[in-house]
């Protein structure tokens, strides 16, 4: 029933008596009386009346005052402090006998026969049990709510406290306070919001739950309504909630929990430590990198160093430098020739010697052996217009030489130098389309190198060159069809309205099609999630004119009409890829919006509105950013839709061994060579979830593991449906601190073959080899890491006994070794010549 305040001053008295039981004891409101659209006078005396008139009939009145400003650094005062929750409690504490209780956040204006245990409340924590609002859920306090939904609710933050939910923390804050016999320093313990993962309350669900169960009375006031419920129904509704998820009361609960998983995991790695070096002002392109790096690299904090003006020669040279004391990881130099030659544009430097440019090289030269870093050197390119425009061919000329010759010099100094990678600075510059590479404003003023724009763009490329180095770059894309691969909907318009080649759209569909087809033949495997009629959509597949991609290309298909995000789980499961690794493709903004709010581990890519761009937002994406291709990356996508193949089979065995020894797996111990070292590297930067230690070593730690402390032994693994691909890494050392003891430093397989032996037969090998070498026990180093649990209990299992030191595991050679699982071929290629198990 809607009653209208503007006709009958006793309004707001009825619908208070409508929500408020007689035995409520004590009566919590909580407003906003901006929702009634009344002008405050005409709404402070009725509601003051109705409040005296609830308190005569001997109901406690508790309205909150709350001065969330201390918490900022502003003093209380109990007499002086304006409310910050709703001018009502303001009003309530002009009555006589309203007092306020001694609270610099979480006071309340109380008045009636309770009052006083609202007042003696000991406040050990703000939503303690000793608090106020432990006392109204003792009490079975009514909670009403004037005007206002029900995320106004602070009891629910009492809740959250009892349920120690993940994503608030204790944190102390101190101030002044003043309550009434002069300023004293106050301290206040509080349960509060861990701002770094920004999580929001959303607790209407809640309230909507207890709606729908008939515990909420409703009753409209005009355009606003007034709401009640008691404090134990809603304390039991949240803490049930809270038991069956600890996020049920956030918004989008899985990015908050992904963001908290991400922050310990941050709080626990080693930084990732980029320098980025070059003798012009960086400042712009170092904020850029920073930002960048921060937002696409979640689960590691990110450092990064430049140089002051002019020094980075001399950082790199100093072995005392401020840029040794960093350690880098990795080092980009993004020098212009105009730097190295010390020029305002190339026309200056043509004809000049090459000293300048040898010094260069020979800094670089000295960076990439001094550091155990990952060098990228930035190769040279003319980003500005010459002085003497088009006309003058034969200075065009010169500066195209100068900028060739630089570029070969560059090339051969570091052919063979695996450290050092080279950037193609003249191709991103070619496909930037933000306007100017340089910016001759910013040269002038602050000797910055290159305009905002292309910075940015710069930055984003730094970036994909990380996430690609640190195993972080996706390798499956998941995609849509309907607007997706094709133009149109193929439930609507039927298969002859479709549109794939020819005129645009369709030839803008077509090229997507191909740059998804380059990207497969790199290593990126594709899926398809679409809401279809799956017989209608496979056959579109096989028949469309100008189809490139055919069924055999996806590593899986959902077609059907169920939430795609649970699609996306079950492909990941089956292809044994963990979300970090997939990317989603899908036209449809709302899908892309759910897909980042249920999986917010997956990478969504954002397509423009027009289809012509969807090839270059692929393309410009990050997280397909390419170093350069393994044997293991040209097969991968094979690899995937065998393994979808696989799985099918795999239904026509009852028992799994038999399954094992239909694959006719073959398992190649290998040692670190030319041919696998760079996949080697590639396994040991991966995040893997089997992997004893988690230690990351790049391609030069691992040659000089190999060569002087021991082996470095990669894991391949073929069967009847894949071919070999290198799946895992074993760094064994002899200089154990065990004198009788060799140590397995580093044991690491790909997470999508475990369970099928290959680990036991790993581990079968290693001991018959150590114990041919003269070893007496082979020692086991487990690390624990948040994602490392599978690996954790592989040494236990194997027959191996815990060591005196943690996460030492020790086997005796003498006695019983791991079984070679009866399933699998094991080949042995590190002698002269391959014995086979």
């Amino acid at each position: 029933m809607t009653r209208d305040l503007s006709t009958d001053p006793d309004t707001l008295l009825k619908a208070l008596e409508a929500v408020v039981e007689p035995g409520d004891d004590f009566v919590v409101l909580h407003s906003a009386l901006y929702a009634f659209k009344l002008p405050g006078e005409e709404l402070k005396w009725p509601l003051l009346r109705a409040l005296r008139r609830l308190q005569a009939r001997g109901h406690t009145i508790v309205v909150p005052t709350f001065t969330l400003s201390f918490l900022g650094g502003r003093p209380f005062h109990a007499r002086d402090s304006r409310s910050e929750s709703g001018l009502l409690g303001d009003w309530f504490l002009t009555l006589d006998g309203v007092r306020r209780s001694a609270h610099p956040v979480y006071s309340f204006a109380v008045s009636g026969p309770r009052a006083e245990e609202v007042l003696d409340c000991a406040n050990s924590t703000t939503f303690a049990s000793d608090s106020p609002f432990g006392l109204f859920e003792r009490a079975d306090a009514r909670l009403v709510m004037l005007g206002c939904g029900w995320d106004s609710c602070t009891q629910f933050h009492f809740c959250e406290e009892a349920a120690e939910v993940p994503y608030r923390a204790y944190k102390t804050f101190q101030g002044q306070a003043d309550y009434g016999v002069g300023p004293a320093q106050a301290t206040v313990r509080m349960y509060v919001r861990d701002l770094d993962i920004d999580p929001v309350n959303a607790l209407a669900p809640i309230a909507e739950r207890m709606r729908s169960d008939g515990k909420v009375k409703s009753v409209e006031v005009g355009p606003g309504r007034v709401e009640s419920v008691s404090c134990k129904a809603l304390v039991a509704e949240a803490r049930q909630a809270l038991r069956d998820d600890p996020y049920a009361l956030v918004s989008a609960g899985p990015v908050v929990r992904y963001r908290l998983e991400n922050k310990r995991k941050r709080s626990s790695a080693e930084p990732l430590r980029l320098a980025l070096l070059g003798q012009a002002n960086l400042d712009i392109l170092r904020g850029l990198v920073e930002s960048t790096l921060s937002e696409l690299v979640t689960d590691r904090r990110v450092e990064v160093f430049t140089a002051e003006f002019g020094q980075a020669y001399q950082e790199v040279i100093d072995p005392r430098s401020p840029l040794h004391d960093f350690k880098p990881d990795i080092v980009v130099f993004a020098d212009r020739l105009e730097e190295i030659y010390r020029v305002d544009s190339l026309d200056e430097a043509v004809g000049q010697e090459s000293e300048a440019l040898e010094r260069y090289l020979e800094m670089v030269a000295a960076a990439a052996e001094s550091f155990e870093a990952k060098v990228f050197v930035q190769g040279f390119a003319n980003l500005q217009s010459p002085a003497f425009g088009l006309a003058d061919g034969e200075a065009q000329d010169g500066i195209a030489r100068l900028v060739a010759e630089a570029n070969a010099a560059l090339a051969d100094a570091f052919r063979d130098n695996p450290s050092v990678t080279l950037l193609d600075l003249q191709g991103l510059a070619a496909r930037f389309a933000g306007g100017s590479a340089c910016d001759a404003r910013l040269w002038h003023l602050g000797r910055i190198p290159f305009s905002q724009p292309f910075s940015q763009e710069l930055a984003k490329h730094y970036a994909g060159l990380v996430l690609a180095l640190t195993g972080r770059s996706v390798r499956l894309l998941v995609l849509d069809l309907d607007n997706t691969l094709w133009g149109g909907v193929l439930g609507e318009e039927g298969l002859e309205g479709l549109q794939l080649g020819g005129d645009y759209p369709g030839n803008a569909y077509l090229r997507f099609q191909k740059t998804l087809r380059r990207l497969s033949e790199r290593g990126i495997a594709l899926a398809v999630a679409s809401k279809n009629d799956e017989r209608e959509a496979r056959a579109a597949i096989a028949a469309l004119p100008g189809m490139i991609l055919k069924e055999e290309d996806f590593a899986a298909l959902r077609i059907d009409w169920r939430d795609k995000p649970g699609n996306l789980l079950e492909m990941a499961g089956e292809l044994g890829l963990g979300l970090e690794s997939i990317a989603f493709v899908d036209d449809n903004a709302a899908e892309r919006a759910r897909m980042r709010l249920m999986l917010p581990a997956v990478k969504v890519i954002e397509l423009p509105d027009d289809p012509a761009g969807y090839a270059e937002a692929l393309l410009q994406s990050p997280y397909l950013e390419c170093l350069g291709l393994t044997q293991e990356d040209r097969k991968r996508a094979k690899q995937y839709a065998g393994r979808r193949v696989a799985a099918e089979e795999r239904q026509r065995f009852g028992r799994v061994e038999d399954f094992y020894r239909y694959l006719d797996a073959r398992v190649h111990i290998q040692p670190l060579s030319p041919t696998n070292a760079a996949r080697a590297e590639q396994l040991a930067a991966k995040t893997n979830q089997f992997n004893t230690t988690t230690r990351r070593y790049s391609r030069s730690q691992l040659e000089a593991l190999a060569r002087d402390d021991g082996g470095v032994y990669v894991i391949g693994l073929e069967d009847r449906f894949t071919e070999l691909e290198n799946i895992g890494l074993v760094v064994l050392r002899h200089d154990s601190p065990d004198p009788g003891g060799a140590e397995i430093d580093l044991f690491l397989l790909s997470c999508r073959i475990l369970g099928r032996g290959v680990e036991s037969a790993v581990l079968s090998w290693l001991a018959d080899e150590t114990r041919q070498q003269g070893f007496e026990r082979l020692v086991g180093l487990v690390i624990e890491s948040e994602r490392n649990a599978p690996a954790r209990e592989i040494y236990a299992q194997h027959g191996y006994r815990r060591g005196k030191q943690p996460g030492c595991w020790t086997l005796d050679l003498a006695g019983e070794r791991p079984a070679l699982p009866d399933w699998i071929k094991l080949l042995d290629h590190t002698g002269e010549a391959s014995r086979v198990a």
